[in-house]
């Protein structure tokens, strides 16, 4: 039985992925490495989470941990999302910086390239919540999806480690409502920036993400 590792950078970021994950009937565990948890060793494949913290602000010291972490993967696939996403970016090399403006909306996601994940897919539309973003991709990775207001949406690294700054776990219909109190508060209340959220939010929330669903197939197979 396959069991997936996630790897919580922050509070209520897991559960997302774990309703996915059961979804699709997989076992899975979590390490709460913001609480001080230690990573997990015993997994074959792993989701890294965003965090409520900015790579710009510098890193603590269980991101350093989580660098160390991902390192020793031997050959396991990895997936991760929004601040994980830059993390990865930054340790191999790439560029990230702070936007003059929270991209906080929905995006659609255009795909490209060849990589098993994408492979068959031309895009997905997701939500997004960040501040900091990848403005140089490293070298070696390659870009799988750009959106309207973010280059690097999706990068991947071999055919190993896939990385993605929206939230596709979190662009499905069970727990909008949480998803839309990050949003307001992110926002710093019922504003224009909130209003611009809202107007771009799909009028019928899927009740599952296509492309969380590859990635989670993607992860388990051979």
């Amino acid at each position: 039985m396959t069991t997936v590792a996630i790897v919580e950078n922050g509070p209520s970021l897991s559960p997302y992925f774990e309703r996915a994950l059961e979804s699709a009937g997989v076992d899975h565990v979590r390490a709460r490495v913001w609480r001080g948890a230690e990573f997990p060793t015993d997994f074959d494949a792993c989701i890294l989470t965003g965090d409520f913290h900015n790579i710009t602000d510098g890193l603590r010291d269980y991101h350093r941990r989580e660098i160390e972490f991902l390192e020793k993967l031997n050959g396991r696939k990895a997936f991760a999302s929004c601040f994980a996403h830059q993390l990865i970016a930054l340790a191999h090399g790439g560029r990230v910086s702070h936007r003059d403006r929270r991209l906080l909306r929905w995006e659609h996601v255009n795909l490209q390239g060849t990589h098993p994940l994408t492979r068959g897919m031309t895009g997905f539309d997701a939500v997004c919540l960040n501040v900091d973003e990848v403005a140089d991709a490293p070298s070696g990775a390659a870009l799988l999806g750009a959106s309207e207001h973010c280059a690097c949406q999706v990068l991947a690294y071999g055919t190993g480690i896939v990385t993605c700054q929206a939230h596709p776990e979190m662009s499905v219909r069970r727990g909008q409502f949480l998803v839309n109190a990050l949003a307001i508060m992110l926002a710093g209340g019922p504003n224009a920036a909130y209003g611009d959220y809202r107007s771009s939010r799909p009028a019928a929330v899927p009740r599952q993400s296509e492309f969380m669903s590859e990635v989670i197939g993607w992860l388990i197979s051979g």
